[in-house]
């Protein structure tokens, strides 16, 4: 307004109301990074004889722009936000402050600044255009953001299981809080309105966790750790060391109230329990189902005779009694572990994991007491690969989370028909790197949902970015897919993977691992977009395996022991603070919490 008696400019260039200013440098066609600023320098400057008041300096984003994006800064270089008061400026004063153009999505974003002087409205556009073609997800809005976790400590996310009433229900493990040896177990339930309802951990005086599938303690146990019975009974499994070595742990059960996190029962298993323990008597715990009042336990053990095979447990769900134990040595000579099972509605026995260094499934077929083996499939996904979660459709149909491992890792999933053969696969195409990897596979209705991380071209490479995607169950085809980012800057970047999916209503319910690592104690939060990437077809090759009669082992010595001797329970809340995601700045390199997620879809 130059020439009059109030002069506002931005630099060098004096406005007057109504003239719109784009960010950086007044260029329409300038462009600035996701999750970085511009900050302009604005002054309002007294040309006049007498002093004039500033009432007030406020700004207001456009349509769909965020509050973050576009905010009012004191002129100065510690970025303080602006708490304007009433001000009186004498003549030939001036009074300077900043406004910070923060993008967050893509194209043009739009804010509106308004500057009352001595009662008078001076007004202005202000235009900035964030980089990358990148928009918010369009198929729904978050509704809650939470995190749990204490900000020393790394709380590594398992799995989570949600009931008829949207009452969330989770588990993970973390280091060094309680016991101040190894990992200490965390059980936990989330009310359907938000709050959280309980939180307990399981501890003894050494190792308790559910192994990460990856081998690699990327993650905490596999997606399938937890199962929910048709009473709404929480089960969950892991291991659990008895000393300070950690190579011969046993298998750990538990059987938890959902009202209130007590034990219903507890379990610790082993191929045998002699009075020395050897690493031959080791077992762990990866995967559970229940089904029809049974609980169908899978893992890894060398089953007391030092061959490490995969198991099948089979206990009654009220007693937590034997029904059933066998091992199965799918490859002599080297590591087989079961990672997750799964029971259809005619009780036949669908175990995945790792083989020979390579994924493999099984069918297991109901004989009485008995369950025989129908069939055992390699799928040649490369050297480390595995299936990491599963789930089965109304028709039998399998569907398998293929973890593929290596230098460059891909976030990958296939359809088995219930005869073993591969019906589809598909990759979600990431970026060259090893943040792409794939954590669930769930199936809601006539959809599966896949669940991970992405490392995608143009976004957070180094960690890796949340990915969900939607597909049909027929032919795999995307419906929609998302991810969640959070910037790249030393207080954005940070890890998020996706552990746990379910739906109640329109309500997308997510549990997921946030990891800021070394840089950022600021920032766990961020946006969820829709996805940049698409869905390519992925054809491994589905091979036999051949299952000789005395590859299958009987576990005649394996037992149970009651494991409330073996540990402490105990309240949790007190040692994780479980808060909005906004609200968490004061995390401690490295820190890794549980993050929740509620998307309300369209």
């Amino acid at each position: 307004l130059q020439g009059s008696e109030v002069d506002i400019r931005v630099g060098n260039k004096s406005l007057k109301t109504g003239d719109t200013w784009y960010t950086p440098m007044n260029s329409p066609s300038a462009t600035v990074a996701l999750f970085s600023e511009q900050r302009d320098g604005w002054r309002i400057f007294n040309g006049g004889k007498k002093s004039i008041t500033i009432d007030s300096i406020q700004i207001q984003v456009g349509k769909g722009v965020q509050k973050e994006e576009f905010q009012l800064q004191e002129y100065s270089y510690k970025k303080r936000p602006l708490k304007f008061k009433k001000k009186t400026l004498p003549p030939r004063r001036y009074y300077d402050f900043y406004v910070r153009f923060y993008p967050v999505c893509s194209g043009e974003r739009r804010a509106s600044l308004k500057i009352i002087i001595d009662g008078k409205e001076y007004s202005f556009h202000i235009v900035g255009h964030g980089q990358t073609k990148v928009k918010f997800f369009s198929h729904g809005k978050t509704i809650l953001s939470k995190v749990l976790g204490s900000s020393k400590a790394d709380e590594m996310v398992s799995a989570m299981v949600v009931d008829r009433a949207g009452n969330i229900f989770f588990s993970g493990h973390v280091s060094g809080v309680l016991d101040k040896y190894g990992y200490d177990i965390i059980l936990g339930r989330i009310n359907q309105d938000g709050s959280l309802g309980w939180l307990k951990v399981w501890y003894g005086k050494f190792r308790d966790f559910s192994k990460d599938p990856g081998q690699n303690n990327e993650t905490g146990g596999g997606a399938n750790c937890m199962a929910m019975d048709d009473q709404g009974y929480i089960y969950f499994v892991g291991s659990t060391s008895p000393n300070r070595y950690n190579n011969n742990y046993a298998a750990l059960i538990l059987k938890v109230d959902p009202k209130d996190g007590s034990l219903i029962w507890e379990k610790l298993w082993r191929p045998e329990w002699p009075r020395r323990i050897l690493a031959k008597h080791h077992a762990d715990g990866y995967g559970v189902d229940v089904k029809n009042g049974k609980v169908f336990v899978t893992g890894t053990t060398p089953a007391a005779v030092g061959k490490s095979s995969v198991y099948l447990l089979v206990l009654s769900g009220d007693t937590g009694r034997i029904l059933f134990q066998k091992a199965y040595d799918l490859s002599p000579t080297l590591k087989d572990r079961g990672y997750v099972v799964k029971v259809d509605s005619s009780a036949n026995v669908y175990i995945g994991g790792s083989a020979n260094n390579n994924a493999f499934l099984m069918r297991l077929s109901p004989s009485g007491q008995d369950y025989k083996l129908a069939w055992a499939k390699r799928i040649v996904i490369g050297r480390g690969g595995n299936i990491n979660s599963m789930d089965l459709d109304s028709s039998g149909n399998i569907y398998v989370a293929l973890d593929r491992r290596g230098a460059t890792t891909f976030f990958s999933f296939a359809k088995i028909s219930p005869k073993g053969e591969l019906v589809w696969g598909k990759t979600y195409q990431g970026g060259n790197n090893d943040q792409n990897n794939i954590n669930i596979v769930k199936v809601i209705g006539k959809f599966l949902y896949a669940g991970g991380r992405i490392g995608l071209k143009n976004f957070d490479t180094q960690y890796g970015d949340g990915l969900i995607v939607k597909t049909d169950l027929q032919e795999g085809n995307e419906i929609w897919s998302a991810f969640y980012f959070t910037g790249k800057g030393p207080d954005e970047i940070g890890e998020h993977r996706i552990k746990g999916i379910a739906l109640r209503g329109k309500d997308l319910i997510l549990l997921g691992q946030v990891y800021t690592g070394n840089y950022n104690g600021v920032r766990y939060w961020g946006y969820w977009y829709d996805g940049t990437s698409s869905l390519t077809d992925f054809q491994p090759n589905v091979e036999d395996i051949e299952v000789k009669k005395e590859q299958i082992l009987s576990l005649n010595n394996g037992d149970l022991k009651d494991a409330k001797s073996h540990r402490k329970y105990v309240d949790g809340k007190k040692y994780f603070p479980y808060l909005d995601s906004k609200r968490k700045r004061n995390g401690k390199s490295p820190d890794g919490d549980f993050m929740f997620w509620k998307i309300q879809l369209k």
